[in-house]
């Protein structure tokens, strides 16, 4: 078993959405209180996700290069910007069998880690991985116990499998079954299934900023409020390294199997714009700053 301490100093880029925190969107007579309130949700958890699965996929990705850090007693040093604060970093545990895998690395935040984008990562994350990463079909499981973003509460399992050989071609198979508890108390609960695929930066690990990532797959939703909605990527949505929002592609979200709210994240610009569109009424969504807003007013139908 190997414990490392001190301050890591890691160029994260893959699968951040934007530093908002718990979204306030403003309901305006083009967008019902009802899907204000689901596109709301979605914001929200979908960062929470997509920020959690990014922590977690760093580290399986990293593991050897953490355990060959802590072997001669050398800190990091990344070409990018720090993913913490300095002089924060998570605990981290990796603990392995005689034959090295499979491999256990725990990452402890204890009452609160604050990264450089303002979000503050507590609690436990436990990863298991069943082979190296570059190994084709690799298997890593990761298990959240107490963890919490910002201040949205995370349990569950997620599975990714690993389809490639982390040079010329890596791609993440993202499957679980995750529960978010909202500061209100509501309980939401998403089934996930979703592919993670390097289009360009597969040979530069240590320059995310090159990163192209295209995500497709689905999401099954239910809210212990009684809304409940299917989330599908119609268009692949695509991530570069060097933007904090999602640049491109298209989400279906359908209640009761009809679709009800399209979300848009536009046309490969960085910027922290999107729409949303419900009964041919599009509206901008503002994604800059702690609060994401639905601007007022129709600004054309789809």
């Amino acid at each position: 078993m190997k414990r490392i301490f001190g301050i890591l100093t890691l160029a994260l880029s893959v699968v951040l959405i934007s530093c908002e925190k718990e979204p306030n969107i403003s309901i305006d007579q083009d967008l019902s209180e009802k899907a204000a309130e689901i596109v709301q949700d979605e914001i929200a958890v979908s960062n929470a996700e997509s920020e959690v699965s990014y922590e977690a996929n760093f580290y399986i990705n990293a593991e050897r290069a953490i355990v060959g850090m802590a072997k001669i007693g050398k800190r990091w040093n990344w070409k990018n910007i720090l993913r913490y604060r300095i002089g924060q970093c998570p605990d981290v545990t990796i603990n392995s069998t005689e034959t090295g895998y499979p491999k256990t690395i725990t990452l402890d935040y204890g009452d609160g880690v604050e990264l450089n984008n303002g979000r503050i990562l507590s609690g436990l994350i436990t990863i298991v991985i069943s082979a190296p990463h570059k190994t084709d079909g690799a298997t890593k499981t990761v298990t959240y116990n107490n963890f919490s973003v910002d201040s949205i509460s995370v349990s569950g399992t997620s599975e990714f499998l690993f389809v490639g050989n982390n040079e010329t071609s890596r791609m993440h198979i993202h499957t679980g079954d995750l529960y978010f508890t909202m500061p209100d108390g509501k309980i939401i609960y998403r089934e996930v299934n979703k592919t993670h695929e390097w289009l360009f930066g597969v040979d530069t690990p240590e320059d995310m900023t090159d990163d192209v990532i295209q995500i497709t797959g689905s999401v099954e939703v239910s809210v212990s409020t009684g809304n409940e909605y299917f989330k599908e990527i119609t268009t692949p949505i695509i991530k570069k390294g060097d933007c904090r929002w999602f640049v491109e592609g298209v989400v279906e979200i359908s209640v009761n199997g009809e679709t009800k709210i399209v979300i848009d994240y536009g046309n490969g610009d960085c910027d922290a714009s999107a729409t949303v569109t419900k009964d041919g009424a599009t509206n901008e969504i503002d994604l800059s700053g702690k609060n994401p807003r639905v601007r007022n007013g129709n600004n054309g139908n789809g």
